[in-house]
């Protein structure tokens, strides 16, 4: 359960009766503009036009990293607008090197 800033969960006891907190204190984050990061490394090929105002939903395939004869693709975790390419076609990534980004339009409350 979410509100002002603290995270209420269920107190519950383990088998070995160690206590869970019952209440989590942090910071809510909430932001619109995404990143689509490459899950491992390799060279980037888009599997589509990555113009930015293109539709993109949830597990959409954006593109695939190829590595020797593996070829992983890039799926979307997040549905939204396409914002700008942050890689190109032929572009050597890192593991977790932003693909592009993605406006879900869930900004602040």
């Amino acid at each position: 359960m979410h509100g002002m800033g603290h995270i209420t969960t269920s107190t519950r006891t383990s088998s070995n009766r160690r206590s869970v907190p019952t209440a989590l204190q942090g910071e809510l984050f909430h932001a619109s503009e995404r990143l689509v990061v490459a899950p491992t490394g390799g060279i980037f090929e888009p599997a589509m036009d990555l113009r930015p105002g293109r539709r993109i939903q949830i597990g959409q395939v954006v593109g695939h990293l190829s590595s020797g004869a593996t070829r992983t693709p890039i799926v979307s975790p997040f549905a939204g607008e396409s914002g700008e390419a942050l890689a190109w076609s032929g572009e050597r990534l890192v593991s977790h090197q932003p693909v592009m980004w993605l406006s879900t339009g869930l900004g602040a409350p």
